[in-house]
């Protein structure tokens, strides 16, 4: 018999994971089951599930079928006040018998069987009790209780501590007669399966037969499991659509010239269909423009697709209008098409469809324009994914499931695009697709002013008002020449702008006089009505260096403007002047409808034939399976920099850890520079630190997680100035930061940026936070990241929210229950901890956690070990870590360099974990399993 060798083995599709129902040991807690299916009489029965208890030296009930004490209708299963499992009346009056002293802190699956007249008892798989005769015990008692005792003369007594997951009584069948092992899938309904419980992440008294169960006190759900694989697939990334365009809804549209593809016939059938996701539906107009073609607005000649402001679609065809009934649901993904067969039109919401009858008008050749009309208005803001055109097929002329994997160029497949997560101007067919405003193709840090190094004199400017602008030594002085205090302003007009692109007017002056520099449309004239603080500072005051301006184009012809701000007899020298596009012109995205699963796990090595019927999968070691989990170690917290003492004294030294483990940690290697106050984000392989003092040109580090070694360079942020950056989180693909202070030392910023872990490069403009601050933790599920708290420069409570995969201002979420800044951060897929920080109104201990999908106010979780600010975290998907700080005595900058873990799906205080190899406070914090990778 051959044996076959290959390298690879890959399944296409990862799974969702179990729930479990925590308990606190508190009075009153448990699910009592009312149900008469517990009478087993003298049959044969199954009863198991996994449990993970927390504490020790306590009577724990994990299940509990009795009426008193010691009588023989029923029986209990738990831990004794020796920490080992055992029954009590099981068989009938035997007493108390251990059988073995499961881990506390782990999960184990347990199995009490009878199997004729014998009892067995199983923990792990492994048979553990020996020679227990049942013999005819007769157990007539109808209901139970989980994770609280039946019997009331222990009310308030022997209540379990931790978690139970997939609870499940089989009657009449005595499934596990010899050693095996417990699944690893979710357990099912079976034919004879009376109770299955303790599944469920969101609801504690979900039962799965339709029995009825009570969750009693603190009995609550939790998605901390023993990792069963559920059948259902896994959401929240790895969608098997892999890419879509975002639009901002001030100017940016894709636009394909004329092509006689796009005209209709009268009895061609077509399909048009596309994802499309908005947070809102009301874009301050009638509608919203999805799809136009034609040649005008008129719609005499041609065809549009349009969302309207309740959420409806209206689709026109040369001057013939139908309005869905159906709606689409904002801030979701929805799948919508428009279909016409043999002359009938069809328009479909997430797979409903609607009849609207005959349609045979025609349409034109023209242009095809997504995201806007012919006129350049009624912008769509949000995001298109997969937009198809199809000509000579309706596809879809009844109800339907909308597709879960990316579409395909099928036969008369006529346009697709809005697919590349890396380009927006991608098209199947071979179109050319010219994109505006954001989307237009144009090179990043291209200067568009002319003669701003005044190398020579100051071509190329005007001077309004009296004054003069002159040149010397490559700095430009704009002087009142008469002394009457008009102020005078130098400009200069660019006319290269694409409207609705982001650009950055910078400077720098080296006299400490007033300045105020402005972007407007009329020379002179600040008709942007930029602020101080929204040029983050256009005036300068008594300050010098480098200015920055960020501005969005509202036309092609824009002016920049100079000005001694006050109209006072005072010169402003500048020099530098430099104009350049924010970012590069691509809002292509991996924001994409989570439908299908294109996420792959693979067992490399050998595999072999061993016999006629079976083969076996090579496994790897432990390691090289899933990164997070009970049954491995593979995560690995990384910090990088960090204060080692005083304010001004920063390291570079980079150490690591086991997150599944405890103790010290260990010498990485060193960053490129000293840093500190850094953020820190991470993909599986690759962990970035972003920012931090001293570190020359705000720089980006990198390493290679599963290695170590020094970090590489990756790149810098856009402001090429001295920056704190905090409040860093991440996806699998993008990482995001919040850049907090630069050269001041009190110029506080809103600005986020983000990068492409996978690449290197600058980072680049993703919008702005509710507020500036400094000093604000970040933590982030696979689609949203939150930050919380900060110094703006008063200590705030405020929480705000971002969409990863796109880009745009953030949100409102919530509000911390103090002030508070300095603080650590950290998550798994669902729930986010923040923890420590001072100014509240003291440096504190206290852990609060939030539900990442929703929005809220903090909820308390419990206290660190010790109370830290400066401190940073991260995370497995079950634990979390605090990593560093200082604590208040004697100092602020003073380092501590403990750390301490929780369980983040339940509540509960911190628990010491070890030391960093060098104590330091403020590092950039990561790991390659945190909640953002799901």
């Amino acid at each position: 018999m051959a044996n076959l060798r290959v390298d690879k083995i890959t399944s296409t599709e990862t799974f969702d994971k179990t729930g479990s129902v925590q308990f606190d040991a508190s009075s009153g807690t448990g699910l009592v089951v009312g149900s008469s299916d517990c009478d087993f009489g003298t049959g044969d029965f199954t009863i198991e599930g996994w449990f993970l208890v927390q504490d020790s030296a306590a009577i724990r009930t994990i299940f509990d079928s009795r009426t008193s004490d010691n009588q023989s209708t029923g029986f209990f299963l738990g831990i004794n006040t020796d920490d080992t499992l055992y029954t009590y009346a099981f068989p009938s009056g035997a007493g108390a018998v251990s059988y073995g002293t499961p881990e506390p802190n782990t999960w184990h699956h347990v199995a009490v069987v009878r199997n004729g007249s014998d009892g067995l008892v199983f923990l792990d798989g492994k048979l553990v009790s020996s020679g227990v005769r049942m013999g005819s015990s007769d157990y007539t008692q109808e209901g139970g209780t989980i994770g609280q005792p039946a019997t009331s003369f222990a009310a308030s007594l022997y209540r379990f501590k931790g978690h139970i997951s997939n609870f499940r009584v089989v009657k009449g069948v005595a499934l596990y007669t010899s050693n095996f092992k417990p699944s690893m899938r979710e357990l099912e309904v079976t034919a004879e399966t009376v109770l299955l419980a303790c599944q469920s992440k969101t609801d504690a008294s979900l039962e799965k037969t339709g029995k009825t169960i009570t969750a009693n006190g603190n009995a609550v759900a939790s998605e901390l499991t023993p990792g069963l694989l559920t059948p259902v697939v896994k959401s929240g990334g790895g969608s098997a659509i892999t890419g879509s365009v975002e639009f901002d809804g001030s100017g940016d549209y894709l636009d394909l010239t004329n092509s006689t593809d796009f005209g209709l016939s009268s009895s061609d059938d077509f399909t048009l269909e596309l994802w499309i996701h908005a947070t809102s539906f009301d874009n301050s107009s009638t509608y919203s423009e999805v799809i136009r073609q034609g040649t005008s607005n008129a719609g005499s000649d041609g065809m549009y697709f349009a969302a309207l402001t309740a959420g409806t679609m209206e689709w026109r065809l040369s001057g013939t209008t139908k309005t869905s009934t159906n709606k689409m649901t904002a801030d979701s993904w929805n799948h919508i098409a428009v279909c016409r067969d043999g002359g009938t039109v069809y328009i479909s919401i997430n797979g409903i469809t609607e009849n609207f009858g005959s349609v045979t008008n025609t349409s034109t050749t023209g242009a095809f324009r997504i995201g806007a009309d012919f006129e350049g208005s009624n912008f769509f803001k949000g995001h298109f994914s997969n937009v198809r055109f199809v000509k000579g097929t309706a596809l879809y002329t009844d109800d339907f499931i909308p597709p879960t994997r990316e579409l395909k160029r099928v036969p008369g497949t006529v346009l697709l695009c809005c697919q590349d997560s890396n380009s927006p101007l991608t098209e199947a067919t071979g179109k050319t697709i010219t994109g505006y405003g954001d989307l237009s193709r144009t090179d990043i840090g291209v200067d568009l002013v002319t003669n701003g190094d005044f190398s020579v004199d100051t071509s190329g400017w005007t001077v309004l008002n009296t004054g003069t602008f002159t040149a010397s030594g490559g700095q430009a002085t704009l002087s009142d020449s008469d002394g009457t205090g008009t102020s005078p302003v130098a400009y200069q007009s660019i006319s290269t702008f694409i409207p609705g692109a982001m650009y950055v007017f910078q400077f720098d002056t080296t006299a400490a006089r007033e300045a105020y520099a402005y972007v407007s449309t009329s020379a002179g004239s600040n008709t942007l009505d930029m602020s101080s603080s929204e040029a983050y500072p256009a005036y300068t005051g008594s300050l010098t260096g480098t200015r920055y301006i960020k501005f969005r184009a509202t036309q092609s012809t824009m002016i920049i403007n100079f000005s001694d701000g006050s109209g006072s007899d005072y010169d402003v020298t500048v020099d530098n002047v430099k104009v350049y596009k924010l970012d590069p012109g691509n809002r292509a995205s991996n924001f994409t409808p989570q439908v299908g699963d294109d996420r792959q796990v693979t067992f490399e090595g050998v595999t072999k034939i061993n016999s006629d019927a079976y083969f076996y999968l090579p496994t790897g070691d432990t390691a090289s399976r899933e990164a997070t989990g009970t049954y491995n170690a593979g995560t690995r917290g990384v910090m990088m920099g960090g204060i080692v003492a005083g304010g001004s004294t920063r390291n570079a030294t980079i150490d690591y850890w086991t997150m599944a483990s405890t103790g010290d940690a260990v010498n990485f290697g060193d960053c490129t520079g000293d840093s500190g106050a850094a953020a820190g984000f991470a993909s599986r392989v690759r962990g970035v630190s972003v920012g931090g003092y001293t570190r020359s040109a705000a720089n980006f580090d990198y390493v290679t997680i599963m290695s170590t070694g020094n970090a590489l360079d990756f790149g810098d942020l856009p402001f090429t100035h001295s920056v704190s950056s905090d409040g860093g989180f991440s996806s699998e693909t993008r990482g995001v930061l919040h850049q907090g202070l630069s050269t001041g030392p009190t110029t506080f910023h809103n600005i986020i940026d983000y990068v492409t872990i996978a690449s290197t490069g600058d980072a680049l403009d993703f919008g702005d936070t509710t507020t500036v601050k400094l000093h604000c933790a970040g933590l982030s599920s696979p689609t949203r990241g939150v930050w919380a708290g900060g110094y703006t420069p008063n200590t705030t409570n405020v929480m705000d929210y971002v969409t990863i995969a796109s880009t745009g201002n953030a949100n409102d979420f919530g509000e911390l229950t103090a002030t508070t800044f300095r603080l650590g951060g950290c998550s798994s897929a669902i729930r986010g901890l923040f923890f420590g920080g001072g100014g509240a109104p003291s440096i504190t201990n206290t852990i609060s956690y939030i539900t990442i999908a929703t929005t809220g106010n903090i909820q308390d979780f419990g206290d660190l070990v010790q109370q830290q600010e400066f401190t940073t975290g991260t995370s497995s998907s079950t634990r979390g870590v605090k990593v560093g700080g200082s604590d208040s005595s004697p100092g602020p900058y003073s380092p501590v360099g403990t750390i301490e873990y929780f369980e983040i799906a339940t509540t509960g205080n911190a628990q010491s974990f070890g030391d960093l190899f060098v104590a330091r406070a403020r590092g950039g914090a990561f790991s390659n399993g945190h909640g953002g990778l799901g």
